[in-house]
């Protein structure tokens, strides 16, 4: 793998100006209650983002002391990933790197990126530094990534809550949920395949623990 270290209102410009998420929900047609309600659930996503509590911030979802709830955080997640992922093809297009597998991740505040030993390295650099020097869209990036965990570690949580209930073996869930908070929180990144366009790597990770723990 190669490594180097180191829109006018686009909806990922939401995440870091809940009032403006607001107005412009409210300007969609969208009723002041519902755009009332998202832009609480805004500023308490933003406020848990900026200090990276996400696991205080899925606790109060588990325990109903948020407004926030997974089918909102799901819903979020893939209202962003659109914005954002769209932008990132771009990028990774105009740079010439859409042929390639490429990795893009966050190491100490940065973005890094990686590829195929195919991938011309003078153009990873390239988009390395834009997405570095694009504070707004490493910022809102970050955010996606964020929730998508916040997202996934919330659903694995009620999911293995619904199981314990109907009857599962305790040890196991404990294993999973132990398992699952490392793998969900440590993911932030996003993958490029070849023609097959950008996703978030944490995207269905609770899903596939899920599935796997009940095949066992």
């Amino acid at each position: 793998m190669h490594s180097i270290n180191g829109q006018s209102h686009s909806l990922l410009d939401y995440l870091n100006d809940p009032g403006k998420a607001k107005q412009q929900l409210q300007s969609l047609g969208v009723n002041q209650q519902q755009s009332q309600d998202i832009g609480e659930d805004l500023t308490a996503l933003t406020q848990s983002l900026s200090s990276d509590d996400l696991a205080s911030l899925a606790e109060q979802i588990q325990t109903g002391e948020t407004s926030v709830s997974l089918n909102r955080l799901q819903n979020m997640v893939g209202f962003y990933s659109q914005s954002i992922n769209t932008e990132l093809e771009h990028q990774i297009s105009r740079f010439g790197l859409e042929q390639h597998s490429v990795l893009i991740e966050q190491r100490q505040g940065q973005w890094q990126v990686t590829a195929d030993e195919a991938a011309p390295l003078q153009q990873l650099e390239r988009l390395q530094s834009y997405l570095n020097k694009d504070e707004r869209l490493a910022t809102g990036m970050q955010h996606l990534a964020q929730l998508s965990s916040l997202s996934e570690w919330t659903q694995l949580q009620q999911q293995a809550s619904q199981m314990q209930q109907d009857g599962a073996d305790k040890e196991q869930l404990v294993a999973m949920l132990t398992q699952g908070r490392e793998a969900i929180m440590g993911t932030r990144h996003f993958i490029n395949g070849p023609n097959k366009g950008v996703a978030l790597a944490s995207s269905g990770l609770a899903e596939q623990m899920l599935d796997a723990m009940k095949e066992d």
